[in-house]
């Protein structure tokens, strides 16, 4: 039904399950400030000040001096749209236990298919200020987001670094929407201190083989060595150990820690078993944005694992 919604009435969705969000946010915390809420849904201040005003004119909220709170017609609310998406609404409960197991990592769902670039520009632009470095770990799905964004606004003092150059495209091409400063390859100050933000995907170990264009040698070698996934262009095992490097990478897997703030991305069965082969190298800083069959996937592999 969702999606069935969701292409007949593409725009009027998007507000239907952005404000399911925030009620469900609000109603978790009991009392919510805005920074909070926007920090957390990856909400502009703009947004999230037309979403609360709909929701507190129909009585579903209450905003007072100590925070947002939900009211019983606001709870109501929620548990008729439970009762009309049941799978929507489990994956509510599962992002809920991950978040609480996974180191404090913050994880917020998108559509799978061709909504998900839009609504993971609307995250990465959330978090975008003026004056901050970005370092871009790459991946098909950040690809996809900056190559179909429109949204993207121009900031002053921005300026992007790949951390490899297999992704040296996607910080250009980022660089260029907004308006910010991509240094020379051979001049990559970023690595010299940890970027204020890192955007960043995990892949499956031979998906990306295959991506960087990968010798038959050395996808026999990362068979062997039971590669699971990929990330800044290091190939992991199971348990997340680096046991191959791509010589162009210049970041170190440190910097996902030492980062102000991670921005993870993922889709699918196979990105949520990369995800979960790395997650020692989890932030409590990081978002993550993932569809729901990589949310239900990495909810197994976390709680119902054999």
């Amino acid at each position: 039904m969702e999606t069935i919604l969701r292409r007949l009435l593409p725009d009027g969705m998007d507000d239907l399950m952005r404000r399911w969000s925030l009620l469900a946010a609000i109603r978790a915390r009991g009392a919510a400030g805005r920074r909070e809420l926007t920090s957390r849904l990856g909400l502009s201040e703009r947004v999230l000040r037309q979403d609360v005003a709909v929701l507190q004119a129909y009585g579903l909220i209450v905003v007072t001096a100590g925070g947002i709170s939900v009211t019983p017609d606001g709870i109501g609310a929620i548990q008729a749209l439970e009762e009309a998406w049941p799978r929507t609404a489990e994956v509510r409960r599962e992002v809920e236990q991950l978040e609480t197991a996974l180191d404090g990592v913050r994880i917020a769902s998108h559509p799978a298919g061709p909504y998900a670039a839009a609504e993971i520009a609307r995250h990465l632009e959330a978090q975008l200020h003026s004056n901050m470095s970005v370092c871009v770990g790459g991946g098909p799905l950040i690809a996809r987001t900056v190559a179909q964004s429109r949204s993207l606004r121009r900031l002053s003092g921005f300026t992007v670094y790949p951390a490899q150059q297999a992704s040296a495209d996607i910080a250009s091409s980022l660089a260029r929407k907004l308006g910010g400063f991509q240094p020379d390859g051979a001049d990559t100050p970023a690595f010299l201190k940890p970027p204020d933000l890192l955007l960043l995907e995990i892949q499956e170990g031979r998906a990306a083989a295959r991506a960087y264009g990968l010798s038959e040698d050395y996808r026999r070698l990362l068979e062997r060595k039971d590669a699971r996934a990929e990330m800044l262009g290091y190939f992991l095992d199971a348990e997340g150990q680096p046991v191959l490097r791509i010589k162009d990478s210049a970041a170190d897997l440190q910097v996902i820690r030492q980062a102000s703030e991670v921005l993870w991305v993922g889709e699918g069965e196979l990105g949520a078993k990369a995800f979960w082969a790395g997650r020692r190298y989890l932030s409590p800083r990081g978002i993550l944005l993932a569809d729901d069959t990589f949310i239900h996937t990495l909810y197994q592999l976390r709680f119902h694992r054999s």
